[in-house]
């Protein structure tokens, strides 16, 4: 088996239970609380036609003042070959036994609607590897990449895509093996190397699952 993957299944699931004090909601807020600042800027449109009341932006839709995937590119990747070259040892990207896998879930609200931003502003992300926000309007066309940014990969997931990524310097024998696997078993499949991962779990896989999925499926696997 395999030791040194990491395995994000995030399940969109329906909010279940609350949690009310006096009148107060003491859960947790998604995808913040409402004081907090989004760090993103407001959208701005100079087409009126791309304005979409559930995203802000219409997603699909190939235009050069927003997003046609070819202008303005470097805002969200500088052409830096360090994201997927591998400089170090590669003996220190090597399975380790000891090291298992991590399986994560994220509880999304069925009401969620990630916005949509066009390519004259940038998008940040609060973690290495999300798994739902804002992202540009076009997702990239399913299959293998040199490299292929967050913010492009991250709507694929929206549609139902499995994400590979896998760090540069992981064990290429083990890097093909995956990528089989991925290709011989689903054709929305988005992979591409990604050099944040860590020396311990130099694979990730992640999947936006229906509830009926993680609830009858996963369990179930031996």
């Amino acid at each position: 088996m395999l030791k040194n993957i990491v395995l994000l299944c995030i399940a969109v699931l329906n909010a279940q239970g609350t949690r009310m004090s006096n009148g107060y909601w003491n859960g947790k807020w998604f995808p913040h609380a409402p004081d907090d600042m989004d760090s993103n800027p407001a959208a701005s449109l100079r087409n009126h036609l791309l304005h979409d009341g559930k995203h802000g932006i219409s997603m699909g839709i190939v235009d050069p003042a927003c997003d046609d995937a070819k202008t303005n590119l470097a805002i969200d990747w500088f052409m830096n070959p360090e994201n997927y070259t591998c400089y170090e040892n590669r003996r220190l990207y090597l399975p380790k036994s000891t090291v298992h896998p991590i399986h994560s879930t994220d509880h999304i609200p069925p009401e969620y609607s990630a916005p949509h931003k066009c390519m004259n502003e940038s998008i940040e992300y609060g973690e290495p590897i999300p798994t739902f926000g804002t992202h540009r309007p076009l997702w990239a066309i399913y299959g293998e990449y040199t490299f292929v940014p967050i913010q492009r990969w991250l709507h694929n997931l929206e549609h139902g895509a499995v994400v590979m990524l896998y760090h540069p310097c992981a064990n290429k024998n083990q890097v093909n093996f995956l990528k089989k696997m991925v290709k011989s078993c689903l054709y929305k499949h988005v992979i591409t190397p990604y050099d944040q991962l860590t020396v311990e779990r130099v694979n990730s896989f992640i999947k936006l699952l229906s509830i009926e999925i993680d609830t009858f499926f996963i369990p179930k696997r031996p």
